[in-house]
């Protein structure tokens, strides 16, 4: 197991992971305001993930916009189980994740004023929030106590900017619209009460938080998730062990496979290894 105190994330991870967010957020915004929707699609209490034909011209529109920034974006539709009736099946709307360097322009680029003119001002400042945020955790200079505190400051005053509620009723002329209350992931989370700490374990390293990798832990994740959670057996698949036993084994054969067999058949002496529960 990986020890806290080890894990670091990097800029990439979290633009990744962040922007993700913010671009699901946005597309179920921009579905949802879709003017002139069919019959169907208005008896829906969201449209975030509908695949009604009458978003057709928005969802070009979007693409298009993506790609004036420098975004490669594309959509699909997926049968899946209806939360009603897994026997049913129903429509529903995908879209690609975009690598890092392409999500970036997008929340640095994207005329939001085309999409949602209303809204632009208030989306636009929560992204170009988060990329502040952003260019000091991917910054090479070491940052001081004091930074370190303004830097935390700054990302909870982000985080009460991105999960901002509605005020007043939606149907005065002086209600205010909020933004995404309720969506902190554990990313988020970390971005505001761990990155400041590892921004001090770096500094007392001598290197900047950019040089390291979240990629043990997402490796580590990506193991744990396409091997256990998403089988049909929930907390693994052998009896009597539980999912982080059988997910040691894995990696404890994998760790064999690529390096002691290759030591062996180089002449080298080769202990065996053991899982102790």
């Amino acid at each position: 197991m990986i020890e806290f105190i080890k894990v670091f994330l990097d800029p990439l991870h979290l633009l990744v992971r962040v922007g993700d967010l913010l671009l699901e957020k946005l597309v179920g915004e921009v579905l949802d305001t879709v003017v002139g929707r069919c019959t169907a699609c208005l008896k829906k209490a969201t449209c975030s993930h509908c695949a009604c034909d009458c978003h057709t011209v928005t969802i070009h529109n979007l693409v298009d916009l993506a790609s004036q920034a420098r975004c490669h974006l594309f959509f699909w539709t997926k049968y899946v189980d209806s939360h009603e009736d897994p026997a049913v099946k129903v429509k529903t709307l995908k879209w690609s994740t975009p690598y890092g360097r392409e999500i970036f322009n997008l929340l640095q680029d994207l005329n939001l004023a085309a999409l949602l003119p209303s809204r632009a001002p208030q989306i636009k400042a929560v992204w170009s929030g988060f990329l502040d945020l952003l260019a000091v955790v991917d910054g090479e200079i070491l940052l001081s106590d004091q930074e370190i505190s303004k830097f935390q400051l700054a990302a909870k005053s982000w985080v009460n900017d991105l999960t901002a509620p509605s005020i007043g009723d939606h149907t005065s002329a002086t209600f205010q619209r909020g933004m995404y209350p309720g969506c902190v992931t554990p990313y988020i989370h970390a971005l505001v009460y761990h990155v400041p700490e590892m921004l001090e374990r770096c500094r007392e390293m001598g290197i900047p938080l950019r040089w390291m990798s979240a990629e043990p832990v997402e490796g580590k994740n990506h193991i744990h998730v396409h091997r256990f959670f998403a089988s049909t057996h929930r907390d693994g698949g052998w009896p009597g062990d539980s999912a982080e036993v059988e997910l040691m084994d894995i990696e404890r054969r994998l760790f064999y496979d690529k390096f002691v067999l290759n030591f062996s058949n180089e002449g080298g002496k080769v202990h065996e290894m053991k899982i102790v529960q």
